[in-house]
């Protein structure tokens, strides 16, 4: 069977509970592409991967992303920034700064001879960012974040997820 590409995630507690799985599910595609080729294989079918260790702190999900848009929302609710003022904007500076740009228009008036630039963001949704592309995006929009209201990446995670009435400080 011709593998193609494919990505699964294969957690280090995924690997020790490897015994308690015989007879049940063990590859958990990333992608559909992944999907798609998880369902062709038959139960036994041996076949070639090359596995990427996911970190639980990498582990992609709505929490995250939940994670995600409370920290957009905190960092408008404590700057008077105007390109930071609203979750929206926030996202938009974290997408610039970090280079997640799906294309650019080049504008020019004819009568003025001005131009401008405007930059179209790249979307973050499971469907259009692949798993470890997210996960850079991801450190790099919460160090921005973080950097903005002068607190370290783990003292304003701590501080959105106090918020959100989830955090346990260790």
């Amino acid at each position: 069977m011709d593998m193609g590409l494919c990505a699964v995630e294969i957690t280090p507690e995924f690997i020790r509970s490897l015994q308690d799985k015989i007879g049940q599910k063990l590859l958990f595609p990333i992608d559909t592409s992944g999907e798609a080729f998880v369902s062709r294989l038959e139960t036994g079918e041996i076949f070639n991967c090359n596995c990427t260790e996911i970190k639980p702190e990498q582990y992609r999900s709505y929490e995250q992303l939940g994670l995600y848009w409370a920290s957009c929302k905190m960092v408008a609710d404590n700057t008077e920034d105007n390109n930071w003022i609203t979750p929206v904007k926030v996202d938009l500076q974290c997408k610039i700064g970090a280079r997640l740009v799906e294309g650019w228009l080049f504008y020019q008036n004819e009568k003025t001879g001005e131009q401008s630039l405007q930059l179209i963001p790249g979307s973050i949704s499971f469907k259009n960012l692949k798993h470890l592309d997210a996960c850079d995006y991801f450190t790099q929009a919460f160090q921005m974040m973080a950097e903005k209201l002068s607190l370290s990446v783990e003292d304003f995670e701590y501080e959105v997820k106090r918020v959100m009435k989830g955090a346990a400080r260790v």
